[in-house]
């Protein structure tokens, strides 16, 4: 998402609903996050917008969950907000995970109000090296044949391993090593992945 040109806004989210629905859904999200977010710092901030356009247009089994990062590029500074979404792993150039928390609630699940004293924003430091990956639960929830779940341990395995290599190489071990687990069985759920590496 741009928000100029020294900050970058990132962001993963994840609909409840499926099918067109779903789509139709995330298309608005993202329509509304792309005018929420330029020159706006606050990734809290452009969640509560968000949830305060949307909230009143969701029926009430749809909801959507969305972790919103802004990288500052001069100072490496992340900042997030989680609007329910899964924590996004951080792993250091030493091999050391942390998964990043920030309290929220979905997009869609509550009155604006409750969402907006619910969510909060988290800071880290980045250094070089470090590799911070974000996803949707379709990855750690993929079943085999035996119908038995990837795992969110294996998923931070795959990263960790893979983080000295790169980002792509992140991406590329766990795009194998799932692959391998769920085997012929058909996807279920919708997959996201997203790994970024800081280098200087």
């Amino acid at each position: 998402v741009v928000i100029d040109d020294r900050h970058l806004g990132i962001a993963v989210a994840d609909v409840s609903g499926k099918g067109i629905g779903g789509a139709m859904l995330m298309s608005v999200c993202r329509s509304v996050l792309r005018a929420q977010a330029p020159g706006n710092l606050s990734p809290a901030t452009v969640l509560k917008s968000l949830n305060r356009v949307m909230a009143p247009d969701l029926s009430e089994d749809m909801f959507v969950t969305m972790i919103y990062m802004v990288l500052h590029l001069d100072t490496r500074q992340l900042v997030l907000a989680r609007a329910g979404h899964e924590r996004p792993i951080w792993i250091s150039p030493a091999g050391a995970v942390k998964h990043l928390d920030a309290p929220g609630l979905a997009i869609g699940m509550t009155d604006p109000a409750t969402f907006d004293a619910a969510l909060s924003e988290t800071m880290v430091q980045l250094e070089p090296g470090d590799v911070v990956v974000a996803y949707t639960d379709g990855i750690t929830e993929a079943m085999n044949k035996d119908g038995q779940e990837w795992g969110l341990p294996e998923l931070v395995d795959a990263c960790q391993v893979a983080s000295l290599e790169g980002a792509h190489s992140v991406l590329n071990n766990v795009r194998t090593r799932l692959r391998r687990w769920v085997g012929e069985r058909a996807q279920y759920d919708d997959m996201t992945l997203l790994a970024l590496r800081l280098v200087r």
